[in-house]
């Protein structure tokens, strides 16, 4: 596994992992899962508390942290969809909307 601290807000911060398979007979590294983790800053007692900032040493990091500006963004957007279109709708309406999913509704 490979990880590295892509950005950092006032509270939290993005880590991006890249995780690898090594193939002991053949040494051949396979990549089977890249993904983020955001993490909060939280002192002894759970509050939140500001982050230290990043020293940006090259592009790449430069790069990877204005990802994880747009990865912030698209998080807070994808969250205000959730709650907007989602908790209005009855029972009935958010079945509908998985008609044809692949799930089964295990109950009535």
């Amino acid at each position: 596994m490979k990880a590295a601290v892509n950005y950092v807000g006032n509270t939290s911060l993005i880590i991006g992992m890249r995780i690898e398979a090594l193939n002991p007979k053949t040494g051949v590294i396979k990549h089977t899962n890249s993904c983020y983790f955001t993490m909060a800053a939280k002192n002894e007692n759970g509050e939140l508390v500001e982050t230290p900032g990043i020293i940006l040493e090259n592009d790449e990091q430069i790069r990877r942290f204005a990802e994880g500006m747009t990865i912030k963004k698209l998080s807070k957007e994808k969250r205000t969809i959730l709650k907007s279109d989602f908790l209005h709708l009855s029972n009935e309406e958010v079945r509908e909307s998985i008609s044809g999913e692949k799930c089964q509704i295990a109950f009535n």
